[in-house]
């Protein structure tokens, strides 16, 4: 229209800041990294029960595992699968962490092993002890238990005997011997 003006839109009281998209964080971060946490502790006590039952060292089996250079294979996607996330999931999560914190994806698993390693070695050599020693237990309750079922059995070909004794003699009851 001649001789009108347009007008600018009056101005927003909202910031910059506040109007931008909102990040990409989520509920599900959380359970990303639960994930990852459980599959770390499942890599390290595998490792951990493979090296007793070798007779291997803990010392060079943790600077094994914290020399690493990537994470463990599998361990992003047993992370994934354990909580039934969509594929690629936690690859994004870690992409995205690793672009906001500037630390890398190995560093989680070697902060990991530096909290955890010691306490996870001393329960499964503990429980190791423990499964020994009631598996020397039960060895012991098992030879008490085979000794008196062959007792037992014993005392019951015994009465069998006697029954059968018994038996011929009734048999031969009416019979006289000649």
């Amino acid at each position: 229209m001649p001789g009108s003006t347009r007008v600018n839109s009056p101005a927003s009281l909202t910031t910059s800041a506040t109007s931008t998209r909102p990040k990409a964080t989520t509920e599900n971060d959380e359970s990303y990294m639960d994930a990852l946490r459980l599959q770390f502790e499942h890599r390290v006590v595998k490792s951990i029960s493979d090296c007793q039952k070798n007779k291997g060292s803990f010392e060079e089996l943790y600077s094994k595992l914290a020399n690493m250079k990537q994470l463990p294979r599998g361990v992003v996607s047993g992370a994934e699968q354990a909580i039934d996330a969509p594929v690629n999931s936690i690859v994004v999560f870690l992409n995205r962490l690793t672009r906001n914190t500037q630390k890398k994806s190995i560093e989680l698993w070697k902060e990991y092993l530096d909290k955890n390693f010691a306490s996870l070695k001393d329960s499964i050599v503990t429980q190791e002890a423990e499964g020994n020693q009631e598996m020397m237990e039960d060895d012991e309750e098992e030879t008490a238990d085979d000794e008196k079922a062959e007792g037992i059995q014993e005392m019951m070909e015994d009465d069998e005997d006697e029954t059968a004794d018994d038996e011929k003699a009734e048999d031969s009851a009416g019979y006289s011997i000649c």
